[in-house]
């Protein structure tokens, strides 16, 4: 990306979205896709700490759909910066049913300042994308989130809950894991989370569509 400084490719994401070299933490993980119950592909995302406390997360994926008898392609990757709990960067290029956006975001002046296209406007400082792949810190069971949408970058609320510890077949093994809901009226969420916070499972229903994430590879 022209606004940041030198960065390091990360091989396992493979697009033009870089992250700097220096970690204190890395690893890969990627996730079978299923959309309305039937395989779509596969979304991959390498997640990474430096020593200075920043979480960068690079994410990628190509995906195809079924609509009636039509198959639909979509494309997205994108990096998200985020720093003391909050995303201070983010870039994304997605490519659904033709509709190309490039996003750019940084955090401004107390709010979240988000390019879509050439087009700008400001959603809240505190938001949270809706990749979803880690949980934020939350001093309470039940509190209002703000959303912002990894794809067309539109900010909505909604309703997060901690449902309680379950035990969940991960990658073959019993895990305990987090269990969380979403409740917005654009989206809504069941979400899974391991020990670090970091996304196991997503099943998320927005624009009349469910679409499922579930790990199938972890490497560090």
């Amino acid at each position: 990306m022209k606004s940041l400084p030198t960065f390091l490719c990360l091989a396992v994401i493979a697009c033009s979205l870089p992250i700097p070299a220096r970690a204190a933490e890395m690893e890969h993980r990627i996730y079978t896709v299923t959309v309305d119950g039937k395989p779509a592909g596969e979304m991959k995302m390498t997640m990474q700490t430096l020593d200075d406390g920043t979480q960068l997360m690079a994410g990628q994926n190509v995906l195809t759909t079924k609509r009636g008898n039509d198959s639909f392609r979509s494309s997205y990757r994108g990096l998200e910066t985020w720093k003391s709990g909050r995303l201070r960067k983010y870039e994304a290029f997605s490519d659904d049913d033709e509709k190309k956006r490039h996003l750019v975001g940084s955090s401004q002046d107390a709010k979240f300042r988000v390019t879509v296209n050439g087009q700008r406007h400001d959603v809240r400082d505190d938001v949270w994308t809706t990749s979803f792949w880690f949980v934020p810190a939350i001093s309470k069971k039940n509190v209002d989130v703000a959303l912002i949408d990894i794809d067309t970058g539109k900010e909505s609320t909604a309703r997060l809950e901690y449902i309680g510890a379950e035990t969940r077949t991960v990658l073959g093994a019993s895990l305990e894991c987090g269990h969380y809901r979403v409740r917005g009226q654009t989206i809504q969420a069941e979400l899974w989370y391991d020990g670090a916070d970091r996304l196991l499972r997503s099943e998320v229903i927005a624009g009349g569509r469910k679409s499922v994430l579930d790990l199938n590879k972890l490497q560090k």
